[in-house]
């Protein structure tokens, strides 16, 4: 029989152990801040300023996820923050990947900027392009019109060759289109 895949609050108990084990006393206080907003299920937006202030990509890891999971629109903006900031730029999936958990439609100018002022192809882009295709609109038709030529015809140039950020790109603009020809459907059916 397989092992049993931990559970988070284990993982991050794990986290803790380590983090003592090493002598790093701030940061399993700050992961141990983290386990005791799961074990009491405090308010979500309690853990953003650990979210911003930590140095730890350990600890923002476990944050973004529990922000992801606590089910409040919210904590979507300290979410969005936090993947735009210069110093996590190594680390923004975890972000995106959170903010994916929830319907992300009103931020579309957010993750189409995202995506067009990356200058690779990588985690965080492929996190964006995710977000996109996961929104359920509806949408204004001149803001997804917007967006659709924005990741069609982007002003920034790719790196010679990556044609994996164009397929991102192109990914998203066509998610968009579906959702919005959906949309444009269901409006039709209704008034008719």
């Amino acid at each position: 029989m397989p092992a049993r895949k931990p559970t988070r609050l284990q993982e991050l108990r794990t986290a803790i152990d380590r983090a003592t084990a090493e002598g790093n006393d701030a940061l399993a206080a700050e992961l141990s801040q983290v386990r005791h907003a799961v074990r009491t299920k405090a308010d979500p937006l309690a853990l953003v300023p650990l979210l911003e202030a930590s140095t730890s990509y350990i600890t923002k890891a476990f944050v973004a996820e529990v922000l992801g999971a606590a089910g409040d629109v919210r904590v979507l903006k300290p979410l969005m923050r936090a993947a735009a900031h210069p110093a996590n730029v190594r680390h923004t999936s975890w972000f995106l990947l959170a903010c994916a958990r929830y319907d992300c439609s009103a931020h579309l100018a957010f993750f189409v900027r995202f995506l067009l002022t990356r200058a690779e192809a990588d985690e965080g882009m492929l996190s964006a392009m995710e977000v996109i295709e996961a929104m359920k609109g509806p949408f204004a038709p001149a803001a997804v019109k917007r967006a659709i030529v924005q990741l069609l015809r982007p002003t920034h140039p790719l790196l010679a060759g990556d044609t994996q950020a164009e397929l991102f790109r192109v990914q998203a603009a066509y998610a968009l289109l579906d959702t919005y020809f959906g949309q444009v459907d269901h409006d039709w059916k209704n008034d008719v």
